[in-house]
């Protein structure tokens, strides 16, 4: 014997398998190509390096966004000031200065109605309000400079604050040691500080801007009611409160739908690839998949467009919400205000200046909630584009530059 056995296998090898008896069934015709019926398209998809930050506003409590602001405001305007001290003095000047001529035309605009409405709009009493409407012109005139200011100072500061972020991010990723760069996690880092966090350094300044123009807007108002009487700051809540608990739940629905929408583009993006790319055009063609590709992607696309009408049709639903209760809370603000020109405790004119201010207190509120949580989900890329740099010059060697 030569140390085979007699099926020609070598001593302790398994055996060959038996001839298979039955027949293998054939291939189905047709294999869909990703989840189909009622599952979620989304499920099971990992989070991309590049997207652990979407949707932090939505899933933060309005108390801890607020908490926040300040620190972000802070750290923005710390970058601001090292990269341009003059243009950040700029800013800062003339977007208090927007503030105040905003609320003292306000002021204005009570005094003109003061004039035209409290003995009757007659001849005499026009020719008497001439003043304060030229006084009125003058303030949004000055208004629409500064804010001109604020925006050439804020292009000049903008590009600073990147150009400064980059040079300092590039400079670390050069000089750190080898074996860092060897390690993927540390280019997930990389790689998404690069791409996200410069991206919303240069936006997030532009936001902190709007932020405070909100927020000025809406002390300013507030302001202008207490100087009209004391009464119309506890009625501004009925008005504003309800408008703004419906752009916070707006503004969350967004943020939310954003991140379903996002994981259904990316797996459109695989699929369209697929039928785009070059290299796999011949193994497309040879296999006969360019309709299970269609397919997918029309369903795919189905599913974003329904996803965007569900979007347009709670954000329609929300504002309708938020405009019947802040309808009724501006209702008995006016009702308020109307026994309170009846009993003479508020001329007619400032009750006319308190509606002005209402009105803007809304467009205030609204731009303050949703700047608010833009501020707070792009300044989450931006301090994580700073720990990066920061965890950077721990694996730089010793005195590299």
């Amino acid at each position: 014997m030569s140390g085979k056995d007699v099926r020609g296998t070598a001593p302790g090898t398994p055996p060959v398998p038996r001839p298979r008896g039955e027949a293998l069934p054939l291939p189905p015709a047709e294999l869909a190509a990703g989840p189909s019926g009622g599952d979620d398209p989304t499920d099971g998809m990992e989070e991309a390096y590049w997207s652990v930050y979407d949707g932090a506003a939505a899933r933060a409590s309005l108390s801890r966004i607020a908490g926040r602001l300040p620190r972000i405001v802070r750290r923005i305007g710390g970058l601001a000031w090292a990269a341009d001290r003059a243009a950040t003095a700029a800013v800062v000047v003339l977007q208090l200065g927007s503030a105040s001529m905003a609320a003292f035309g306000l002021m204005a605009s009570v005094t003109v109605l003061h004039e035209l409405f409290a003995q009757g709009p007659t001849p005499d009493r026009v020719r008497a309000a001439v003043p304060a409407i030229l006084l009125v012109v003058a303030l949004l005139s000055a208004r629409a400079l500064l804010e001109a200011g604020v925006s050439l100072a804020q292009a000049r500061l903008t590009p600073k604050i990147r150009t400064a972020l980059e040079r300092e991010f590039l400079r670390l990723t050069a000089h750190v040691r080898l074996e860092v760069v060897d390690d993927p996690d540390w280019h997930d880092d990389a790689y998404r500080a690069n791409d996200r966090g410069l991206f919303y350094a240069r936006q997030i300044v532009g936001q902190v801007v709007s932020l405070a123009s909100a927020l000025l807007g809406l002390v300013g108002t507030a302001g202008v009611l207490a100087v009209l009487h004391p009464l119309l700051i506890l009625l501004l809540p009925l008005s504003v409160v309800p408008v703004g608990a419906a752009a916070v739940r707006a503004t969350r629905a967004r943020f939310h739908s954003f991140r379903r929408w996002n994981a259904l583009q990316r797996r459109v993006r695989v699929f369209s690839w697929l039928l785009l790319d070059q290299d796999a055009a011949a193994e497309l063609r040879s296999d006969t998949a360019q309709r299970a590709l269609l397919d997918e992607h029309s369903r795919l696309t189905t599913l974003i467009a329904r996803e965007d009408t569900r979007l347009g049709t709670d954000a329609a639903l929300l504002n309708l919400a938020g405009r019947t209760a802040g309808g009724l809370g501006t209702g008995v603000t006016y009702t308020v205000l109307g026994a309170m020109l009846i009993a003479g405790w508020l001329p007619l004119a400032a009750g006319a200046g308190a509606v002005l201010a209402i009105q803007a207190s809304h467009g205030a509120l609204t731009r303050l909630v949703d700047v608010g949580h833009l501020v707070y989900e792009h300044a989450m890329w931006v301090d994580d584009l700073l720990a990066f740099q920061e965890r950077c010059r721990g694996c730089c060697p010793a005195g590299g530059s």
